[in-house]
């Protein structure tokens, strides 16, 4: 992984269904 900040919608939706 580069960026933790920068990514891409497919992992940030996965990301936030894990936050949520």
């Amino acid at each position: 992984m580069k960026n933790k900040k920068h990514l891409t919608p497919e992992q940030r939706y996965q990301i936030e269904a894990l936050l949520v």
